[in-house]
């Protein structure tokens, strides 16, 4: 299969996501940090960690592999997507009720 250039992207911001979350990781636990700054690194912390979560959950989960299966049912034919983003306000200006 094909590696496109979305997939590339998705890949190098994963990457650096995780090395980021583990070099903070380090300088947490290895390097004095001041108490003023230790707050701020330790929500950053937090916050990479629920990043590290969803990448994790994307690779390794079911949504890589069911991205896949729908990119090769579009380039086969037969696949329909449920929801239509061509038009995506409705004609009579967003309410959606006739």
């Amino acid at each position: 299969m094909k590696i496109t250039i979305k997939e590339i992207f998705f890949y190098c911001i994963a990457a650096l996501f995780v090395i980021g979350y583990f070099v903070l990781l380090f300088v947490i636990l290895n390097k004095n940090i001041p108490e003023g700054n230790m707050q701020i690194a330790l929500l950053l912390f937090g916050t990479l960690t629920g990043g590290v979560m969803t990448i994790l959950n994307y690779f390794f989960g079911t949504s890589l592999s069911s991205a896949q299966k729908n990119e090769m049912l579009l380039k086969a034919g037969g696949y329909t997507p449920l929801i239509d983003n061509t038009n995506p306000i409705p004609p009579d200006g967003g309410s959606g009720v006739k």
